[in-house]
């Protein structure tokens, strides 16, 4: 049996669809800054998808 594992970024950009599909933009942003999400890299896709959305993916 064959396991696919997903990338961060594959991680992140599906764990980010699912709170802007259930919260505003605005408390996404906020939830993310109170959990330190926004150190390194990370930041960078969840800025790209804030600004536009869940379909850039």
């Amino acid at each position: 049996m064959m396991i696919q594992v997903k990338s961060e970024q594959q991680v992140l950009q599906e764990g980010l669809q699912v709170l802007l599909s259930n919260m505003e933009p605005s408390k996404v942003a906020r939830f993310w800054a109170a959990c330190n999400l926004g150190s390194g890299d990370y930041l960078k896709p969840a800025i790209l998808i804030l600004k536009n959305g869940c379909s850039s993916f």
